[in-house]
């Protein structure tokens, strides 16, 4: 029996994960394989939201992407209008966003935090918010006062930058210059169309209805009086007929739980390869069989064309999507696009936040192309993709045709770098005793992929052998002794359920 989506995580689960993730950080990233959409979303690095995705599925049952999927309506309920204040310079509102900070803190801010850290064992998830964790260090007297106001200043406007992305990806948003002087007179007409037109809809639907009103009034009337009559049936037959009683019993469940360290044994073979390597398919990938998975370069200078070769398709398509589908309708919203993305990619080089930096140039340089070709600029990028496209055959020619190492059967493909294989196999890892079993999970047994591109992972099925206290194993055996295969079950990775 799987708990529900609204039932809480088990008393004392998000401290034992916390627990396990420094020695342990790969092996509970690779149990997020059996969500695909929620280890795509997720990096390994990112610990706290991959804890969350492990607690949610321990917890429920169920994959992250299933319960987030299910909590979105079908339909949107209702039509709304949505107005969003930004400003045409971005440095405007990093410094409304700084002298907040400087108002905050001479209202009293440093004062306020004392308190969250006296309570700091009670306020955890308060003293994680930007304001309090800026400031606490202070508190602490791990920092100065004026490093830490800086630091505040720039979590809340990465905050903010975060904010803008997260709403421009939403459709149907409003726009309006916060800095102009008749904001407010634009935001007024805004909602004074959308209630107009809301009100002429509105009109419309009721006459339609109008015409079958009375038909349905009438409907409802001849329902309730045959309804009513047969009510009046009903009580008279109980009267004159009474019913025998009846008990019903219903049959009842119980669950319980049993935590054993251990290892998973999976269906898996390994994808032979070695030497300088470059990567078709990505980690966590579902590949067929026969599928190319990896290249096998005779030299660096291959590796290097590859590289090369991958560089230029990407302009290619960036030059593509750069003269398709513009109208010169797009203009302010482009040039709105290109400072946002100018601001983002400022921003993450100002912060180290490296990760996202090709992205954000990417959609730069596209707002940008996209500009020229609106206002005339220039008329096209025909002749830049003719010559890449030249140069591409030119390299793809030097290139060659680089052995591939290809998926010896359908499964998740992961690289070599990214993983290892237990030094041991699974028949004699179930072989062994309790003590035996205890000490090889303690044993550090993950050893590297030496000569190998990665493995597949094959099916949906896996096995894990764990060693638990004699006190939890008697939940496992009934009153002769025995044990109860057909009462258990697998509910999550590691942890085993009884209906």
């Amino acid at each position: 029996m799987c708990a529900s989506a609204e039932e809480k995580a088990p008393e004392g689960l998000r401290e034992q994960l916390a627990r396990n993730w420094p020695k342990k950080a790969d092996a509970m990233y690779a149990r997020l394989q059996a969500d695909p959409e929620a280890a795509a979303a997720i990096h390994p690095n990112n610990h706290v939201r991959v804890l969350r995705a492990l607690e949610h599925y321990r917890a429920t049952g169920k994959k992250l992407s299933e319960q987030k999927a299910e909590s979105l309506p079908r339909e949107k309920p209702y039509r709304s209008l949505i107005l969003g204040l930004d400003f045409q310079e971005r440095a405007q509102l990093y410094r409304r966003i700084d002298r907040r900070v400087d108002q905050m803190m001479e209202a009293g801010l440093l004062e306020e935090s004392r308190t969250v850290w006296e309570n700091r064992d009670r306020f955890r998830t308060a003293a994680q918010a930007i304001g309090y964790k800026g400031v606490l260090p202070i508190l602490g007297r791990e920092s100065p006062l004026a490093p830490c106001v800086e630091k505040l200043k720039q979590a809340s406007r990465n905050y903010a930058k975060r904010q803008l992305t997260w709403f421009r990806h939403m459709e149907g948003v409003v726009w309006l210059d916060a800095s102009a002087p008749d904001v407010r007179e634009r935001a007024a007409e805004q909602v004074r169309e959308f209630l107009s037109e809301r009100m002429r809809e509105m009109q419309e639907e009721n006459r339609e209805k109008l015409a079958g009103g009375l038909k349905t009034l009438a409907a409802v009337v001849i329902g309730f009086l045959l309804l009513a009559a047969a009510y009046v049936g009903y009580q008279a037959m109980q009267v004159l007929f009474p019913p025998n009683t009846y008990e019903t019993a219903l049959l009842a469940t119980v669950e319980d739980t049993i935590d054993a360290e251990g290892v998973l044994l999976f269906d898996e073979s390994y994808v032979s390869g070695s030497g300088t390597l470059g990567y078709l398919a990505a980690d966590g990938e579902r590949v067929s069989a026969g599928t190319a998975v990896a290249e096998v370069y005779s030299d660096a200078i291959q590796a290097t064309l590859r590289q090369q070769l991958t560089q230029i398709n990407d302009q290619i398509d960036l030059l593509q999507r750069s003269q398709n589908n513009t109208t010169s309708l797009q203009l302010e919203s482009l040039r709105k696009n290109r400072s946002a993305a100018l601001y983002d990619l400022m921003d993450s080089l100002d912060c180290g936040d490296y990760e996202d930096t090709d992205a954000e140039k990417e959609d730069y340089i596209l707002s940008q192309n996209r500009l020229w070709v609106i206002t005339g600029e220039v008329a096209g990028f025909s002749d830049q993709i003719t010559a890449l496209t030249q140069q591409a055959a030119s390299v793809q020619s030097q290139l060659g045709n680089p052995t591939q190492i290809t998926a010896p059967q359908t499964g998740y493909f992961i690289r070599s770098s990214s993983t290892g294989r237990l030094n041991a196999g699974a028949e004699d890892i179930l072989a062994l005793d309790a003590a035996g079993l205890k000490a090889y999970a303690e044993s550090s047994p993950e050893v590297a992929l030496d000569g190998c591109a990665g493995k597949i992972v094959s099916g949906f099925t896996w096995r894990y052998a764990g060693v638990c206290t004699a006190k939890e194993a008697e939940k496992l055996l009934g009153k002769d002794g025995k044990p109860l295969p057909a009462a258990w079950r697998s509910g999550s990775p590691g942890r085993w359920k009884r209906p």
